[in-house]
């Protein structure tokens, strides 16, 4: 089982993964496994917390660059991932969709999406999971997005429609702000140039506290940075107590244990 896309996994599946991350909260589980991070592009919160998950989790990491491999040296890119699925247990991988589904095509083991041009999955479960320590449950909830539809909002898109939560998208400039921003739970964005999505066409969009005047009294806002302060988001939502994207990030450690364990051993 391999997870490229948030639609791979069932409302079943999700519903253990957040079960998975509440038990980790307080206690931890034991695995020897190998994982093996293959990175294309810059990660700081994804690959920390993928790293510091797998050896939380007892697991050993394994990374490896073209430079330090034979395919320097002109081995075949096939045998490489036959190789890396024979050594290690499971893939967590951030490259082009393209890339990312040969690599699932060739390799025998699990091949977790750490981030493509199309979606952000593994975010989304930590921004969901952020929710319900708040909310416990998505019913009768709305998530407002502000900004680009892109990768992370791909995934929280199709999270939507897997959790029935109800999906507002400001992603242009528009008059009436009050019917976007309307009793929503949680209010979410993205960088105005966040991976993958550098050269897409959008209007740029600053989430603001003012906003928040027509929202539900306990929204909160979530961010999964980087963030760039006075952009995508003006100071005042940041310092105010709404703001629980330290929260959010911290959780990643979490949801990632949660994944990587769900992956390995859970299913089974």
């Amino acid at each position: 089982m391999n997870y490229i896309n948030f639609c791979d996994l069932k409302l079943i599946d999700y519903l253990k993964i957040f079960k998975l991350s509440f038990f980790l909260k307080k206690r931890n589980l034991k695995i020897k496994k190998n994982v093996f991070m293959f990175f294309e592009k810059n990660s700081t919160r994804t690959n920390m917390a993928f790293e510091i998950a797998s050896k939380e989790i007892g697991s050993k990491v394994i990374k490896l660059n073209k430079k330090k491999s034979q395919l320097i040296r002109g081995e075949s890119f096939n045998d490489t991932i036959k190789i890396i699925s024979i050594f290690n247990d499971i893939i967590v991988c951030r490259c082009k969709k393209k890339k990312m589904e040969k690599i699932k095509k060739i390799s025998k083991i699990p091949v977790i999406n750490a981030l493509n041009e199309n979606e952000h999955p593994t975010q989304i479960i930590n921004d969901l999971f952020t929710f319900l320590e708040f909310f416990k449950n998505f019913k009768k909830k709305t998530i407002t997005w502000v900004g680009k539809k892109n990768n992370v909002f791909n995934s929280l898109k199709n999270s939507s429609e897997i959790f029935n939560f109800r999906l507002n998208t400001l992603y242009k400039k528009n008059k009436d702000y009050k019917k976007f921003y309307k009793n929503s739970n949680a209010v979410m964005t993205d960088t105005w140039n966040s991976m993958y999505s550098e050269k897409k066409k959008g209007n740029f969009l600053t989430v603001k506290k003012k906003y928040f005047k027509y929202t539900n009294k306990k929204c909160i806002f979530l961010h999964c940075l980087p963030m760039y302060v006075g952009k995508e988001v003006e100071k005042k939502v940041i310092n105010s107590k709404m703001c629980k994207i330290w929260k959010q990030a911290k959780n990643k450690i979490i949801t990632c244990k949660a994944i990587l364990y769900y992956f390995l051993i859970g299913r089974k």
